[in-house]
């Protein structure tokens, strides 16, 4: 890849080049911004050399693409919005309803709270997921146990843990510039019901009808976190509350549109080729 780029009254100009094609960086009306992999360098560098050209590289190229606009989502949004505690305060001022949440690293708290609260599970406060002996392994939702409510070991990092909902189904609500796609997950095993992550197999999928004030809460919060595109999470409980549980800015979406035929793909294609405002 070669970079070429000089300011001027507009901005940046140049192009960009790879083995693929020229890009002029004028014409760019969109970037889709998920998973970048690292820079390619000579591999004759010594280890000190490589660490000062990936932060030049870093600082030179990223620099030049955070000044373009059209970006879904920009990068720094993506960081601030990764923060589960940011975002779940947010969806508080947003309107939108959520669990009763505690983050604490105090045992005695924790189990405190927990007794309090009644049926708790824990949540990791990132994705986390690791290989080990060639095995990939994941934490996803885990209910806890009495026994488990002051742990000793919560002392050692910072934990979240959630009220425990009812659930009539879940929904993955995508979002692309304000269109709403919404999709009811079913869940038909044990697993699933407490996180469907863990049994794809299990699930069934339909379209729901989202009510105003959710969609009016779901517009308004990504507004506040600068994203043009993120997949909700709800819970639906029996008595028809929606209940928001996190937002993913890089959340995949092609699941589903291949289970309920809905064109995000098309959305976003659109959002990247418009002018932004």
């Amino acid at each position: 890849m070669v970079l070429h780029s000089e300011i001027g009254g507009n901005g940046w100009t140049g192009t960009l080049t790879t083995p693929h094609r020229i890009l002029d960086l004028s014409t760019v009306t969109g970037i889709w911004y998920r998973r970048p992999r690292k820079f390619r360098l000579p591999a004759q560098m010594s280890q000190a050399e490589y660490e000062f050209a990936a932060t030049e590289a870093r600082r030179g190229f990223g620099g030049i693409i955070n000044s373009l606009t059209g970006w879904i989502n920009h990068p720094s949004a993506i960081g601030r919005a990764e923060y589960k505690p940011y975002q779940l305060h947010h969806a508080v001022q947003a309107g939108l309803n959520v669990p009763r949440t505690l983050i604490t690293n105090d045992p005695k708290q924790a189990k405190g709270w927990c007794a309090r609260v009644g049926d708790v599970v824990y949540k990791p406060l990132s994705a986390p997921s690791w290989l080990e002996n060639g095995d990939t392994y994941v934490v996803f939702t885990t209910p806890i146990t009495p026994d488990q409510w002051g742990d000793p070991a919560i002392g050692r990092t910072a934990h979240m843990f959630q009220q425990r909902l009812d659930k009539e189904f879940e929904v993955r609500l995508t979002m692309v510039d304000g269109k709403a796609f919404p999709a009811a997950i079913h869940a038909h095993s044990d697993a699933a019901r407490i996180d469907w992550r863990s049994d794809y197999d299990a699930l069934t999928y339909s379209i729901p009808t989202v009510p105003q004030r959710v969609l009016t809460g779901a517009r308004d919060l990504l507004r506040r976190l600068h994203l043009r595109y993120a997949a909700l999470d709800f819970i639906v409980s029996p008595d028809g509350r929606w209940h928001f549980l996190e937002v993913n800015p890089n959340g995949q979406y092609g699941w589903i549109e291949e289970h309920t035929g809905q064109p995000i793909s098309d959305a976003i294609a659109d959002a990247l080729t418009r002018k932004e405002n």
